[in-house]
C-alpha cells in the first residue's frame, strides 16, 4: 500500500486524529477571530470571549472533519467492495467459462462441430438434420440452443438393434443463445479453440438458413 493509502487508513481508524484537527482548528479561528465579532459575544470577561470562540470554533470544525471522514470511508468501501464484486465476478466467468470448454471437449463430433461452426459464423439460424444417432439428441439441447421448427419425436429401431426409442427426426433450424454465444466467442477470442484437446473434424452439412447456402466441414 502506497504511504497516502496508508495515511488515509490511519486517518479512519483512528477517531483522535478527527478531535486533534478540530482543537488545531479551533485553536486558529480564535487567533483568526475579528475584534468586532469578539467584542460582540455577551461575556465582560476575554478570557471567557476566547474559551467561548474555541469551544464553537473546535465543534464546527470537529462536524466538518467528521463529515469528510465519513465521505472518504463510503469512497474506500464502495471501491474496496467494487473491486471484491469485480475479482468475484472475473473468477466465476472464468470458473464458467472452463465449464463451457470442458463440456465441449467431451461432447460428441456433431454438437462440438455445430457449436464451432455457429461461434465462426456469427451464430446464424442453421438448418441441421436429426436422425437416430445418439449425437443428435445434443442438438435438440434448449440450454445451448434456439430450436425452430422441431421435428417431432418417432419410434424407431436404435442401431444396436436392441430397443425402440422416441427420437427426434427431421430438419429444423437452430442458434445459440446470444448471451452463450458471446461466452464461447470470447473463449474462441482468447483460447483459439473451443476445446481442450485436438479434435477431427466431422463430415456433415450444415445449411445456413438465411442465405440458403451449405456449408461442409471436412
Amino acid at each position: 500500500m502506497s504511504t497516502v493509502g496508508e495515511a488515509i487508513k490511519f486517518f479512519l481508524n483512528k477517531n483522535w486524529v478527527v478531535f486533534a484537527l478540530s482543537l488545531i482548528g479551533g485553536f486558529f479561528a480564535t487567533i483568526a477571530t475579528p475584534a468586532d465579532w469578539r467584542n460582540s459575544i455577551p461575556f465582560e470577561n476575554n478570557d471567557w470571549k476566547t474559551i467561548a470562540i474555541f469551544i464553537v470554533s473546535a465543534a464546527i470544525f470537529y462536524v466538518i472533519f467528521s463529515g469528510i471522514a465519513s465521505l472518504i470511508k463510503m469512497a474506500v468501501k464502495k471501491n474496496r467492495n467494487s473491486k471484491y464484486r469485480r475479482e468475484n465476478y472475473e473468477a466465476r466467468l472464468a470458473d464458467q467459462r472452463e465449464d463451457l470448454k470442458s463440456f465441449l471437449t467431451n461432447s460428441p463430433d456433431k454438437f462440438y462441430w455445430l457449436v464451432e461452426h455457429l461461434v465462426d459464423n456469427k451464430n446464424p439460424w442453421t438448418y441441421v438434420y436429426a436422425g437416430s444417432g445418439y449425437e443428435d439428441d445434443y442438438l435438440m439441447n434448449t440450454e445451448w440452443f434456439l430450436i425452430e421448427d422441431a421435428p417431432e419425436k418417432k419410434s424407431v429401431k436404435r442401431s444396436d438393434g436392441k430397443v425402440h426409442q422416441e427420437i427426434y427426426m427431421g430438419r429444423y433450424k437452430i442458434k445459440l443463445h446470444d448471451q452463450l454465444y458471446d461466452e464461447l466467442k470470447a473463449i474462441k477470442t482468447e483460447t483459439k479453440s473451443l476445446s481442450y484437446k485436438h479434435r477431427t473434424k466431422y463430415s456433415f452439412e450444415w445449411e445456413i438458413a438465411d442465405n440458403k447456402t451449405k456449408e461442409k466441414a471436412k
